[in-house]
């Protein structure tokens, strides 16, 4: 087992030209492939129930099983269980996943997979050295189609890709982003493609209800966002200036500063934006990384 350590950016459609040309990745060859994805689960979902998510992915060397079990998601931050395998066919190898040993994946359940949803994008990929530590840039354009229902990737994942500690290698991630940020037009996001997919097969998208921490209020503004930009309600988008705004109230002014002027971004429908990624990214840095 790995463990996958990631930050997400949500974005718009010109940030693959932007990070084309941005001086930071000046000199570094992209890599572009296409990559078809199929998830499977049991018809009632009890690997997305259980925050775990199975996937093949045919690729120009062939297929590629991956299984990915609950982790921490906070701040467009995650870490997660991982575990992968090369396949000779495009069907779910049932014994490698019995093999790993979760409790959850009981025989039974393992013998009602089946395809669940799918995701298809274009991604561009970048290896780049930040503070002396790996990290792989991946920029990923496509769709996700679930339950009939359709909505668009469009998204930056940061990985860290070699061993350091949680911390060190969640600073330089967060760094990383934070150079891009001046010309890059973002948010960070924490619903992987497959929440997003559990979410959009049933159109039903869970409301945030923080409590009084910074922390929980940071995420009630990224579910929100979340939220938002997949189903288009109003109200997920109300909730995340909600929670800004008493962001804007803490005492603290490390928090309080970036939080106004998020929630500034906010009311005035710049939640896509340099304007907004910037204090966001200054909110992660003083509630996880200070």
């Amino acid at each position: 087992m790995a463990t996958e350590t990631e930050l997400k950016l949500q974005c718009t459609p010109e940030g693959l030209e932007q990070l084309l040309q941005h001086p930071r990745l000046t000199g570094i060859a992209p890599r572009r492939q296409w990559l078809r994805n199929t998830y499977y689960d049991t018809p009632e979902q009890a690997l997305q129930q259980a925050r775990m998510a199975l996937r093949l992915r045919r690729t120009e060397c062939g297929v590629v099983q991956t299984l990915k079990t609950a982790g921490e998601e906070h701040g467009g931050l995650s870490r997660r269980g991982e575990w992968e395998w090369a396949l000779d066919e495009e069907q779910p190898d049932t014994d490698a996943l019995s093999d790993v040993g979760l409790s959850g994946l009981t025989p039974d359940l393992l013998d009602r997979l089946e395809p669940a949803f799918t995701t298809d994008f274009h991604r561009t990929t970048w290896h780049v050295t930040f503070d002396d530590i790996d990290i792989e840039l991946a920029f990923d354009q496509g769709t996700i189609q679930a339950g009939g229902n359709a909505t668009d990737i469009c998204e930056i994942e940061l990985e860290l890709k070699t061993g350091h500690s949680a911390r060190q290698g969640e600073q330089a991630l967060l760094g990383l982003a934070r150079t891009l940020t001046d010309t890059l037009a973002c948010r960070p996001a924490n619903a992987s493609k497959a929440a997003r997919a559990a979410r959009l097969a049933k159109r039903q998208w869970p409301q945030a209800e923080p409590d009084a921490t910074a922390h929980a209020r940071l995420d009630a503004v990224i579910a929100g966002l979340d939220a938002y930009a997949d189903s288009g309600e109003q109200r997920h988008y109300d909730a995340a200036c909600q929670a800004a705004r008493a962001l804007a109230d803490d005492s603290d002014p490390a928090i309080a500063v970036p939080a106004e002027s998020l929630t500034l971004a906010l009311t005035e429908g710049q939640w896509l934006s340099t304007t907004a990624s910037g204090p966001a990214l200054a909110l992660i840095e003083r509630l996880y990384m200070g």
